[in-house]
């Protein structure tokens, strides 16, 4: 006998070998990435998907109920004849019975199913809101989901409305309401009380709206304006733009209807919008046309939100700016807008980011589309209005128009890091910013750009690049090479090992660093007049805005007083702009944003609209009821010392019994790395799980320690790292084969070699003070409190 799979760890594994071995079975595997060797079961996969996509959409079921179609696809396949048996079911040969069809119903139905009389007093309703699943495995009976007490039960007695509801067929009353007649019988099999509730009542648009066009989805866009707008926005008195470089519709023409842009969240600007440009040809163009995989289109979204996001982080958070060039020709705030967009067209223009030619049949050119962002300072007022011109990124091919795209910047923990130096040592620092910092990049691939809307005199032109500006996919890359710091301040400036964003130089007590994250720059030294130096040699070699005393960066406030020998982090202005987005600036506050025991799982979901609007809101209740705590960091009498904490709750992921790990990494008894993380395994034992966690704490003092040595304040002495599980303990201080530790990865044994080599120290600390406790299970906010005020994250009215 022969089984042929592919290549997935759930066919190739130990198990599977020792079974196929005790049969007698030949295990033949495809070669890697070719499905076509395994036809057979690739088609059968696809015919399941089809039926199970079918059913969803017809009646207009959430996907979550994905497994309940794919298991009555199958019950159904199983039913029906096909090419190969033409006269009988798979079900007749396997069973030698006839198939019976009368008992099948359309999938996700809405009806009632039956109460039987012992479960209901007189007065009681006889039957109960439903959904149909599917059909019982062990009985003759159908699987529902009873939307009155999120609970999937198995029944015999139902009442559906089987009609058509997602627009196919005009949902008009017919009499195909079928009543089944069985006996009532009732079988509980599942218990899903926090299952979420799908929404059902509310018929889906037709298909042909929905699903016609979706291989445009991307490319869709509303941005520009059509003639009639134009027309509307030249009666009102909004500012013309300069002379030289003027805004104007280009002459309207008909074009084939395309669905409204699709929206995604991508955090900072999260209303972008896809388009394609009025003077794209969709004959020129096979991408806008036709059809692409669903993934793809997910790929593209995330490919140019990643994009758009070097430049958003730069911007700021979520604000009330436009998505839209009409959006921002029709704001109250259009002339400011159309300042930002003239400066940034002026910028290209300075800096030579293309060259106009003359459009070639044989190129294609990317389209492009405008960004605005409103830059704010630390009190939340707009500071500069600012509009990108962003190329379309996604649509370039690696190999032909881009090869290498990393581009990393500096990590927050590496910020922390030496903001947490940077007051142990009195330093100064201050903030510059990189104007159009892409622009100072030179592209060495051959790069087409559609003309940006509104240039004139541009008909049958593309743009030929000269510069990485924003949006394309190297232009992260061309940006961090060309705006690299190093060779600025006299001879190099080294990059740290531990983050190649952050820079350093000098000995002892004379160090400069340097923190780049995309064109946000830090600067901190010891006095006023070496950082003039620094700032002199930057601005000579890139064109910078000078922007003061280091006070707001990456949405992130910084409040150094120097006098007082502290140093205060917090994200206020953050916490409000993501409350006003979410409409909750008038819930009431919370300081505990999770209760004691609280235990959270895939399958919770509120059971009722009170339910929904509580957990909808409590998030952002403690955002509000903390959005005053920051960090804050002493000056420690000059000392930077070193010290972590590390802790796990075993098991507590309900889906899967993975462990949750919680490290905190402190400097001068604050912390600069703190993170909660799922583990990769099913820890046997708390002390396996707290020994896997305290790997990862090891891992991240490690990194610390680098980057303490690397700003010049190396660690001597070993790390103190604090337990509060004593089996962890003694598995790190001893290397002694125990039969219930042997089956422990290997990687995270390294703890004993960083205690033998007296990197780490690791001892013991009460529960009721290990800090990491926070970091991973639900608390009492006495205890909370009390942890925040040990890990120094304070109001500004505490800190002193």
């Amino acid at each position: 006998m022969r089984l042929r799979s592919d290549n997935g760890t759930e066919f190739v594994n130990k198990k599977m070998d020792k079974i196929c071995e005790l049969n007698g079975i030949v295990h033949q595997k495809t070669v890697p990435y070719s499905p076509q060797q395994n036809g057979v079961a690739e088609r059968m996969n696809r015919t399941i998907m089809e039926k199970a996509r079918s059913m969803l959409y017809y009646k207009g079921v959430t996907t979550l109920w994905w497994a309940e179609a794919v298991s009555t696809a199958v019950y159904l396949i199983n039913r029906s004849t096909n090419s190969t048996h033409p006269d009988m079911t798979p079900y007749q040969l396997a069973f030698k019975e006839k198939t019976r069809m009368d008992h099948l119903r359309v999938f996700g139905s809405i009806g009632y199913a039956h109460v039987d009389k012992a479960k209901r007093t007189k007065l009681e309703p006889k039957s109960f809101k439903c959904k149909l699943l599917g059909y019982a495995e062990n009985s003759k009976g159908y699987r529902v989901y009873d939307l009155e007490s999120n609970k999937v039960k198995v029944t015999r007695s139902l009442k559906l409305d089987e009609r058509e509801v997602n627009g196919i067929y005009d949902a008009v009353p017919t009499n195909n309401t079928t009543v089944i007649q069985t006996t009532e019988d009732e079988e509980e099999v599942m218990h899903l009380e926090h299952e979420e509730q799908p929404v059902v009542d509310e018929p889906m648009g037709p298909v042909g709206e929905a699903h016609a066009n979706d291989s445009d989805m991307n490319d869709v866009d509303q941005d520009e304006p059509t003639g009639h707008e134009m027309a509307e926005y030249k009666r009102t008195s909004r500012p013309a733009l300069s002379e030289d470089i003027v805004f104007h519709p280009e002459p309207e023409r008909s074009r084939r209807a395309r669905e409204p842009a699709r929206l995604i969240d991508v955090g900072p600007t999260h209303d972008i919008e896809y388009r394609v440009n009025e003077d794209d040809d969709p004959d020129n163009d096979d991408h806008f046309w036709s059809p692409s995989p669903k993934r793809a289109r997910v790929d593209e979204d995330r490919l140019l939100a990643e994009a758009v996001l070097a430049y958003a982080a730069s911007v700021g958070d979520a604000d009330d700016a436009p998505t839209t060039y009409t959006q921002a020709m029709k704001s109250n705030e259009a002339s400011e807008w159309v300042k930002a967009m003239n400066a940034e067209l002026h910028a290209h223009t300075d800096y030579g980011s293309w060259t106009l030619i003359r459009r070639n049949p044989d190129a294609r050119p990317i389209g492009c589309r405008w960004v605005f962002a409103k830059k704010r300072d630390q009190h939340g007022r707009v500071a500069r209005y600012k509009a990108r011109l962003v190329a379309k990124g996604f649509k370039q091919k690696f190999g032909v128009d881009f090869f290498e795209t990393y581009s990393p910047v500096a990590n927050m923990n590496s910020i922390r890091v030496v903001l947490s130096v940077v007051v142990a040592k009195t330093y100064v620092t201050e903030q510059l910013d990189v104007d159009t910092a892409f622009l100072n990049s030179d592209l060495k691939e051959r790069v087409y750009m559609e003309v940006p809307y509104g240039i004139k005199n541009a008909e049958n032109m593309m743009c030929q690049l000269n510069k990485a500006i924003y949006g394309l996919k190297q232009a992260g890359r061309e940006r961090m090479v060309q705006d690299d710091p190093r060779g600025v301040h006299e001879d190099r400036v080294p990059q740290l090992r531990a983050d190649q964003c952050v820079y350093v130089k000098g000995k002892k007590d004379k160090y400069v660093y340097v923190c780049l994250y995309v064109d946000d720059m830090i600067i901190a030294v010891k006095n006023t007049t070496e950082i003039n130096e620094v700032k002199t040699a930057l601005k000579s070699a890139f064109k910078m805005k000078e922007l003061g005393e280091a006070k707001f960066i990456l949405g992130m406030k910084i409040d150094h007083n120097r006098t007082a020998g502290s140093l205060m982090i917090k994200q206020t202005r953050y916490v409000d702009d993501v409350v006003k987005r979410f409409n909750q600036e008038h819930s009431k506050t919370v300081v505990n944003p999770c209760e004691t025991g609280m235990k959270l799982s895939k399958l919770q979901s509120p059971a009722t609209n009170a339910e929904r609007d509580d957990m909808r809101s409590k998030p952002y209740r403690s955002l509000i009821g903390t959005k005053e705590y920051g960090i804050i960091y002493d000056a420690n009498n000059g000392k930077v010392k070193l010290e972590a904490f590390t802790d796990a709750d075993w098991g507590s992921n309900l889906d899967d019994r993975r462990s949750v790990s919680g490290i905190m990494v402190l400097i001068g008894g604050a912390p600069v790395v703190f993170k909660s993380k799922y583990q990769c395994t099913v820890a046997l034992s708390s002390a396996e799980a707290e020994y896997m966690a305290l790997s990862l704490c090891t891992q991240e003092v490690l990194w610390a320690r680098a980057m303490l040595k690397d700003l010049g304040h190396g660690e001597v002495e070993a790390t103190q790292v604090w337990e509060d599980n004593q089996g962890a303990i003694a598995l790190a201080s001893n290397a002694v084969y125990n039969a219930r530790t042997k089956h422990v990865d290997i990687r995270h044994h390294f703890i004993l070699e960083n205690v033998a080599k007296e990197v780490i120290k690791v001892d013991y600390v009460g529960t009721e003070d290990q800090l990491a406790d926070m970091l991973m299970k639900g608390l009492g906010t006495k205890r909370l409190k009390y942890l925040l005020e040990a890990s120094r994250i304070r109001t500004k009215a505490a800190q002193h």
